[in-house]
């Protein structure tokens, strides 16, 4: 069984390896034309205004009823002030989760996304997989490709539905 120092440090390692790096490519990318990009570690910055949604995060994190540990959180801000006509409208925000395998003692990652959407007025949180086979990745073999894929599925339904007064499918 891993115990709590082994699972962070594989965490700070994951985040050394691709984590970091796969934010720097989106600071680097065509996405910054019209939102903010803001990172950070557990406690987001006070100027920001993401404390209320990290909260949000972390209570439906907590429902979901998997036990798991905070990553970087990558949070993508509208410049646009007529999306930002509520408080958390107009951000999306992107965190890795992570979580110790009793199974196989290795330590799996998973993309959570939050959001608010317009046909409903309320902030909505995805769990979601880099494998969908898999509940969890094994962080050695999470990829720049795996970040990159989860962020270009996750960010384009987010543009296209949370502003959309129109209820999505499935919800």
């Amino acid at each position: 069984m891993l115990d709590t120092d082994a699972v962070i440090h594989t965490m700070l390692d994951t985040e050394d390896r691709v984590i970091t790096p796969f934010i720097d490519e989106v600071r680097r990318s065509s996405v910054t034309d019209d939102h903010e990009v803001v990172d950070f570690d557990v406690t987001p910055p006070r100027d920001t205004g993401l404390g209320g949604l990290v909260a949000d995060l972390e209570v439906m994190v907590a429902r979901s009823g998997v036990e798991s540990r905070p990553g970087r959180h990558l949070a993508l801000i509208r410049r646009e002030s007529f999306f930002r006509v509520f408080p958390q409208q107009g951000i999306f925000l992107w965190n890795i989760r992570y979580r110790a395998d009793p199974e196989s003692d290795r330590v799996l990652a998973a993309p959570f996304v939050i959001y608010w959407m317009q046909f409903d007025r309320r902030v909505h949180g995805f769990a979601h997989r880099f494998d969908r086979a898999r509940d969890g990745l094994p962080t050695e073999e999470l990829t720049l490709g795996h970040l990159r894929q989860h962020l270009l599925d996750s960010f384009t339904f987010y543009m296209m539905q949370a502003n959309d007064g129109a209820r999505p499918a499935g919800f």
